[in-house]
């Protein structure tokens, strides 16, 4: 009977525990959602709209590719919103997203998450002014905080603050929310960094990087380092360079690698697992990018893992070729790469991170990103 007594105490013990010792945790993940209304875009704005004109420009870094750290994503006083994306967000969010989002939130209350973490990208931009701007921030903010019982915290992304009156609409909605959120916050700008449980995660802003405070972060000690930036800094496939490279991309490398960093990103619409390994280096960097676009669900029920890449940048121009040598001279491991879309568990323990890919209507598909021998 003793015995029989005591059991029954270990097994509420774990029940109230949760399965999990002190240093294992979960956090729930969102990709892109591009929160989306007709009526938040002032078309009076974009009456002179010429959708021949490029929608940035002065983003070329010195190699002549693409510049995050330059960009400014409204140069051109015609830039217009790209009329045939809006009605397929709109179309998005009247049926798939706020499906996608209450299946995120009951997993997150099934798994006890202690934070979501979207990666950017959280609404469209092109709103044309400071009012609508704030507005679609509010809304993108909280068609996820009236549903998740943990906190929120987002990456910026190059959608976010597009557009008149933008920037400071990201500061007075998200940055405040960010300050309210995370009481052990360190922050410069929209880079932050928190220590949770032992391990750092460092939210990177892509338009305004703080190298420095960004090797404060890696100098701190932790068990794991996470580097959550919506553009990813490893490419998973050729075209990926184009557009993922900032006049940082070498630096972030260099640091990144220090830890064995894992990179959490979105932007690219896929979803990619790839581990990076240089030449002069033991150390390696894995990267995570997760898909949440909803554009095709029936296709999505589909969703297979599989690889579709292939390690020779020959599709890429002569000025790309040249940068990935330079850059990623070494061994890119690439273990997925499809057009999968959902929602991703992070379960984060001593014996390494692993994160649960849920699809629509399909058992999750569990990877592993590190595994602690």
């Amino acid at each position: 009977m003793l015995v029989k007594k005591l059991l029954i105490m270990v097994a509420v013990a774990v029940t109230l525990c949760g399965c999990c010792s002190k240093n294992s945790y979960n956090l729930v993940m969102l990709g892109d959602i591009h929160y989306d209304r007709t009526d938040l875009h002032d078309h009076n704005v974009y009456k002179n709209f010429n959708p021949d004109v490029p929608f940035a420009q002065g983003v070329l870094n010195k190699e002549g590719l693409f510049s995050w750290r330059s960009q400014t994503l409204w140069v051109i006083k015609n830039r217009g919103e790209d009329l045939r994306t809006v009605p397929k967000n709109v179309k998005m969010w009247k049926k798939n997203l706020p499906m996608l989002l209450d299946n995120a939130a009951a997993a997150a209350r099934k798994n006890n998450a202690l934070y979501l973490f979207q990666l950017g990208d959280m609404v469209q931009g092109d709103a044309g002014t400071y009012k609508l701007h704030k507005e679609m921030l509010a809304g993108g903010l909280n068609s996820m905080t009236s549903r998740f019982s943990c906190p929120v915290l987002n990456v910026l992304g190059n959608h976010d603050t597009r557009g008149p009156g933008g920037t400071q609409a990201w500061q007075d909605i998200v940055i405040a929310h960010y300050d309210k959120t995370v009481k052990n916050i360190k922050r410069k700008n929209s880079n932050f960094y928190f220590k949770l449980q032992g391990d750092i995660y460092y939210f990177h802003d892509l338009l305004n990087p703080d190298m420095a405070f960004l090797e404060e972060a890696v100098n701190t000690p932790s068990r794991y380092f996470f580097f959550v930036s919506h553009v990813p800094v490893v490419p998973a496939e050729e075209s990926w360079i184009r557009n993922i490279l900032s006049d940082d991309t070498e630096r972030i490398l260099e640091l990144l690698l220090k830890r064995d960093a894992i990179v959490l990103s979105g932007h690219t619409h896929t979803m990619a697992i790839s581990r990076y390994q240089p030449v002069k280096y033991k150390n390696t960097i894995t990267q995570f990018v997760l898909n949440s676009t909803l554009r095709t669900p029936a296709k999505q029920k589909n969703f297979t893992p599989q690889v579709i890449f292939s390690s020779n940048p020959s599709k890429i121009n002569a000025k790309g070729r040249e940068l990935w040598k330079k850059l990623f001279a070494g061994k890119i491991d690439v273990s997925l790469l499809t057009h999968g879309s959902g929602y991703a568990v992070l379960r984060v323990s001593d014996d390494g991170v692993f994160v649960d890919f849920h699809n629509i209507g399909k058992a999750p598909v569990t990877f592993t990103l590190k595994k602690v021998k």
